[in-house]
Order: structure tokens, then C-alpha cells, then sequence
């Protein structure tokens, strides 16, 4: 949300609600269910790549093959013969096709899409035309430290204390559930099943402190009593716990009452394309910690794979609790992060007027409140009040969906990760381009190093707005360097 990845978040509920939809056996070859689940695909498709990507994962885990069932079933040592298996494959081909119709109108939406983005040229690279592109995988030791700065990005230990909260209340719920399978031969897991985990996660722990300092984040102060070696193992026992539940669980019943527990996966299959997917491929960055944020989004889904009864209800009480005072927090920081680093930005952009252009120099300089760098897109606050240009700005990078008309009143190109240096000669060579510089207070002061060229309109706590001499009037009709 920080980043302005609206689309991505508004993916995944339409990925949950296609695949909720298909897990319907005897409804989704219907064709109102196809009409709709064509009309959920493309929209996730144009949301976002990661969620249409989890939208197939789950279909490909959905998808039925009762010939090849009844292959097996009918079978009188278990095992088909060559030509009646390969009935059945044949036989369960057709009826995959006629299951996945509904993805026609997307994968079309897909083939323009590789045919048109200059995502298909390997030598693109935001800003320009580099050298090209090669996928670069992370090392396998940073994927715990990523997952917690991905996860577990707020400042603070609030997150933190949720996500366990959240673990061992779903901890509990497991326990307190029996599985969806009725088969009284179905052999239970054996005790040590359930033992061996938790001890030798704790074991671990006391190996290796500070190996399990992702689990209540990296910048916590290490361990100095034994109350508190004791809490932070309880804490990695609890979670072997939960990894020996899943590891007794795992064995997912297939049984026509249970429709969605192959979905149960989902989670695994993400978690497992964190781990083996490249971290960029050029410019396209970062890839591979998406998937870490899909596998938390959609981590309930392993609760389909039990029935919890009344225990579900007491579950979902407690994880409401808990997440409405972690959106509290989040709310104050917030209102934090406007007060003390946004600051009188609303000040400093109202002396400029719309339908000009703007060039913002930002520090690249991590939040002290919320994630990331917001303030790195302060320029946009412009755009939203009517300004022509606004830099810095994605306009200029191959995924963007638009950009700048080529020709002389477009904004002079910028270099790759020109947004971590912000140079005003390199944004504005001539330095007769942009109409307004709006410089965070006390970092960038180029303009004022110009007072020939640049007027101070505006001097606040946070901002200074600068406006260039001589910059003449707009033309009539759409702003010049407008996009398009």
C-alpha cells in the first residue's frame, strides 16, 4: 500500500473469489460460473501478474480427473492397463479443457500483453536501454532475514507479536479439530510425529540464538536472562508444533464432501516459489518476495484441509481481535508518519499552479513510522492537484501503462534509480524545463544554489518550492509532456 501497489492488493481478493467459485465441482461447468469466472480472471489478470499467477496455481490444484480415478478404481490389482489409462488421460484432457474455457478471454489479454510490453525486449531497463537482462536468484541465507523485512516490515514489535499471535491461535485451532476424512481405518500419525518438531526446533534454538532472530525480527535486543532464552524457545517449540501438525495433516483427503482441501497447498505452493523464484530480471524487481506476501495472504487456506466446528468461530474471534489493534497501529502510524515526515507538503503545493510541471528532490531516506519510502512520491501529491508532469514518477519504465509522447516537450529522460540521487541537473539538464522544484528542507537545496534561474515561493518546516524564472505560460488544450 505504501508503494502505491493498490492493484496488487485488489488482486488477490479477485483471485480468492475466481477460485471460490471453481471449487465448485458441479456448478463451474455451468455457463453462467464460466461467464463469471472469465470476468474474475481477466480483472485479477489486469490487477496484477502475481495475483492471476495464484489464480492458475489454485485452478491447476482444483482441477478434477475422475477417468483416471475410476482407472485406478476399477482396476483389478490396483493398476490399468496401457490402453485404458491412456483412455483415461485422453478422456480427462477433454474434461480439463472444458473446465478451463473461462481462462480464454485472460490468456488472449496475455498474448497482447507479450506481443505489445516492451517487457518482451530482455534490454530494456527502467530509465533506458541497458546491457541485457539476466534473472539473478538471492543468496538461500538472506530469505529469512527477506521474509521478516517483507512480512514484518513496520518498525516496532507490533507486527511481530500479531503474526505469533496469529500462529498460535491457528495452532490452536488445529489441535482442537479432526480431520475431514470419516474413515475409522485411516491409521492415526504417531506420537512422535508430534514430539520430534517442537524438541528439535527448541534444541536449534538453543544452539543458535541468534539463527531464530528473524522469528521477533533482526533489530530486537539479543537475550540476556534465561527468562527470556525460555520465552523465545517456547515461542520456536510452538512453532515446531505447528510444523508437526501440518507435517500429521498433510495427507489431503479427496473425499466429494471436501471440495476446496486441495487448496490447503496454496500457501505451500507460494512459499516454495519464495524460495525458488529469480529476486529481478532487470528491471522487473523484486519478484520473488511477492510470493511471500500472497503465501501470508493466503495462509488460512490451510485451515481447509480440517474441520474445526465451533473452534473456527472462536478462531476468527481472536484473529479479529488481534488484527484490529495491529490496524490501530498501523492507523497511528499513519498519522505519525503525516505529521512528522509529510509534514507541510499541502503548504508548499499550494503556491503552485496546475497544469504545470514539477520535479521533486526527495532523500531516499527510510520511514521512521511506516514502511518503505513513502515521501519518495511526494511528487505525485501534484499530479493529484491537476499538474501536468510530476517527477519522479513511473511513466518512463517498460511496465508502466503509459507514458510520455515522444518529442521536444516531453520531460528529459532520466537514468536508471535516478529517484535514490535526485539531481536536479541530471532530471533538467538546461534547467528550463520544469516549472516548479520542490526540495525536502535541509537535504536539497540545488535551486537555491540558482537564484538567477529558480524564485523561492515557498520556505516551510519540511518543504521549500522553488519556481523557475521566466517559465511563460502554458499552452492552450492539454498541457505540454502530458501522458498519454
Amino acid at each position: 500500500m505504501m508503494l502505491g501497489f493498490l492493484n496488487f492488493l485488489l488482486g488477490i481478493p479477485l483471485a480468492m473469489a475466481a477460485l471460490g467459485l471453481f471449487a465448485d465441482r458441479e456448478a463451474r461447468l455451468r455457463p453462467r460460473r464460466q461467464l463469471a469466472l472469465a470476468a474474475f480472471a481477466l480483472a485479477a489478470f489486469y490487477a496484477h501478474l502475481v495475483p492471476y499467477g495464484l489464480l492458475g496455481l489454485g485452478t491447476l490444484l482444483l482441477l478434477d480427473a475422475p477417468a483416471l480415478r475410476g482407472a485406478f478404481d476399477a482396476a483389478p490389482d490396483g493398476t490399468p492397463d496401457t490402453k485404458t489409462l491412456a483412455r483415461a488421460l485422453a478422456a480427462d484432457g477433454r474434461h480439463a479443457v472444458r473446465q478451463l474455457l473461462f481462462l480464454v478471454p485472460s490468456l488472449v489479454a496475455v498474448a497482447v500483453w507479450l506481443l505489445r510490453t516492451p517487457a518482451a525486449d530482455a534490454s530494456v531497463r527502467a530509465g533506458g536501454v541497458g546491457v541485457v537482462a539476466h534473472p539473478e536468484w538471492p543468496a538461500f541465507v538472506s530469505l529469512p532475514r527477506e521474509l521478516s523485512s517483507v512480512v514484518l516490515d513496520f518498525p516496532g514489535e507490533q507486527d511481530e507479536r500479531a503474526l505469533l499471535a496469529w500462529g498460535l491461535c491457528a495452532l490452536a485451532a488445529l489441535a482442537a479439530t479432526r480431520g475431514v476424512s470419516d474413515d475409522a481405518r485411516r491409521p492415526r500419525a504417531p506420537w512422535w510425529v508430534f514430539a520430534v518438531p517442537p524438541v528439535v526446533a527448541a534444541a536449534m534454538y538453543v544452539a543458535r540464538h541468534r539463527t531464530f532472530a528473524w522469528v521477533w525480527g533482526l533489530t530486537s535486543e539479543p537475550e540476556t536472562t534465561w527468562s527470556q532464552i525460555a520465552g523465545r524457545a517456547s515461542v520456536v517449540a510452538a512453532l515446531g508444533a505447528f510444523a508437526a501438525l501440518w507435517i500429521a495433516r498433510a495427507r489431503i483427503d479427496d473425499a466429494p464432501s471436501a471440495r476446496t482441501t486441495r487448496l490447503a497447498w496454496l500457501p505451500a505452493a507460494c512459499g516454495l516459489l519464495y524460495m525458488v523464484a529469480p529476486a529481478s530480471y532487470g528491471w522487473i524487481w523484486p519478484i520473488h518476495t511477492r510470493f511471500a506476501v500472497t503465501a501470508a495472504l493466503v495462509l488460512p487456506l490451510l485451515a481447509g484441509a480440517s474441520r474445526a466446528g465451533a473452534s473456527a468461530w472462536l478462531l476468527c474471534a481472536v484473529l479479529g481481535a488481534t488484527s484490529a489493534g495491529m490496524a490501530g497501529d498501523v492507523g497511528e502510524r499513519f498519522a505519525r508518519w503525516e505529521s512528522s515526515e509529510l509534514g507541510d507538503l499541502d503548504a508548499a503545493l499550494a503556491h503552485a499552479a496546475p497544469g504545470r510541471r514539477l520535479v521533486a528532490l526527495v532523500p531516499a531516506a527510510a520511514s521512521a513510522h511506516v514502511p518503505n519510502v513513502p515521501i519518495l512520491h511526494a511528487a505525485a501529491y501534484y499530479q493529484v492537484r491537476g499538474g501536468a508532469v510530476a517527477t519522479f514518477s513511473f511513466a518512463d519504465f517498460p511496465q508502466s501503462p503509459f507514458r510520455y509522447r515522444d518529442g521536444p516537450q516531453r520531460p528529459p529522460r532520466l537514468p536508471p534509480r535516478w529517484e535514490w540521487t535526485t539531481e536536479l541537473r541530471v532530471a533538467d539538464p538546461e534547467m528550463n524545463y520544469y516549472d516548479y522544484v520542490l526540495a525536502r528542507r535541509g537535504v536539497f537545496d540545488e535551486p537555491g544554489q540558482h537564484p538567477d534561474r529558480y524564485t523561492l515561493r515557498f520556505e516551510g518546516r519540511d518543504w521549500n518550492l522553488y519556481e523557475r524564472r521566466g517559465r511563460g505560460d502554458a499552452p492552450s488544450g492539454a498541457p505540454s509532456g502530458s501522458p498519454q
